[in-house]
């Protein structure tokens, strides 16, 4: 039995947890075969034990619809029971307050001019973290392409998905890494800050250096670990598959690089890869700037880099730049009151010139 409570959290307080966050812990498929979160502690390294999970519910309302929600799975801390000192930004926010980065998906359109957005279409979400995008266009009535690699995020979309069966036929995750075809491998995935678990940057090596990188995919492949999963000093680390280390969104949504049904046309994308937003939009330039041209695309820019290749790729194929506002902290009168206080990331929408929301 699941308790709600009467303000944006549900909490678990009585009965066993819903199989849906069982299941998805213990079956997470990725590229280089299917792990479990349960089964890749080693040495110092902690993951979630047998039996435990990384998965709660919080009460999200990202819609098309305000004052609607739903539940859906987000990240606790781990570590040992008694201090669990590693958690999620993103997750703590969701649960505090319902919402991440936008509290409606009318946002959206309200910067590029229009009074909505479309009510059916194609959303590609690049980074889709613990699903805070990919369920609100979801239960706006899109398809959806989630895009994401890290293995506990890849089992919270798992069980949000498995929680709203009616959701189940829009919603394809795709748990792989994209970017350009330039970017050598091997390469792993590593939380920026400490004690944020979902948020990970891409980071790529060259094989003929010989450095920690390629050291540590030596030790994974003489060990059988082809995949690898672990924190160190608090902060996070997930090897990938190589030489199949990423995919390109060109070869994704085009040329059939993954099983996922391809898309015909995309009506909104957003790209959040801490860091490696240049590097997606290189790869896709076939898919996003002429095949499948959307005509929404939102990019996080919180490195400068970031922003300057979009503003020019923008220039040079005829979208327009917006800013797109995200709270910052406490909005007085607001019945999402922002409570947790981290960083929600600087956003541009590019607004495509030659078509009409």
């Amino acid at each position: 039995m699941i308790s709600w409570s009467s303000a944006t959290l549900a909490e678990l307080q009585y009965g066993p947890m819903p199989p849906c966050l069982e299941r998805a812990v213990q079956d997470v498929t990725v590229p280089g075969g299917t792990q479990t979160l349960s089964n890749l502690s080693g040495g110092s390294y902690h993951v979630w034990a047998p039996g435990d999970t990384p998965l709660r519910l919080a009460n999200a309302s990202l819609g098309a619809v305000a004052g609607t929600s739903y539940p859906m799975a987000v990240l606790v801390g781990i570590g040992p029971q008694f201090a669990k000192y590693v958690t999620d930004f993103t997750s703590e926010a969701l649960v505090a307050d319902g919402i991440w980065e936008l509290s409606s998906l009318g946002q959206i359109a309200a910067v590029a001019g229009a009074p909505s957005l479309p009510s059916t279409g194609t959303f590609l979400d690049v980074g889709a973290h613990v699903g805070s995008w990919t369920f609100g266009f979801a239960q706006a009535g899109f398809r959806v392409i989630a895009i994401e690699p890290l293995l506990p995020n890849v089992a919270a979309l798992q069980a949000t998905r498995c929680l709203h069966p009616s959701l189940a036929e829009r919603v394809t995750i795709v748990p792989a890494v994209v970017g350009s075809a330039s970017q050598l491998g091997p390469c792993h995935l590593l939380a920026p800050a400490k004690n944020d678990l979902g948020n990970v940057a891409l980071q790529c090596a060259d094989p003929a250096a010989g450095n920690a990188s390629v050291a540590d995919y030596v030790n994974a492949m003489q060990t059988g670990n082809t995949l690898a999963y672990f924190h160190h000093h608090r902060r996070f680390k997930q090897l990938l598959p190589w030489p199949l280390s990423l995919l390109t969104l060109d070869a994704l949504l085009l040329d059939g690089a993954s099983d996922i049904r391809l898309p015909t046309s995309l009506d909104v994308v957003k790209i959040d890869t801490t860091g490696s937003e240049c590097a997606v939009l290189e790869g896709g330039k076939r898919a996003l700037l002429h095949k499948l041209r959307p005509k929404l695309l939102v990019i996080n820019v919180d490195l400068a880099a970031s922003e300057a290749c979009a503003r020019t790729l923008a220039a040079q194929h005829s979208f327009e730049v917006f800013e797109l506002q995200v709270p910052e902290q406490a909005q007085t009168g607001s019945s999402h009151p922002l409570r947790s206080k981290h960083p929600r990331g600087k956003h541009i929408v590019l607004v495509d010139r030659t078509a009409r929301l």
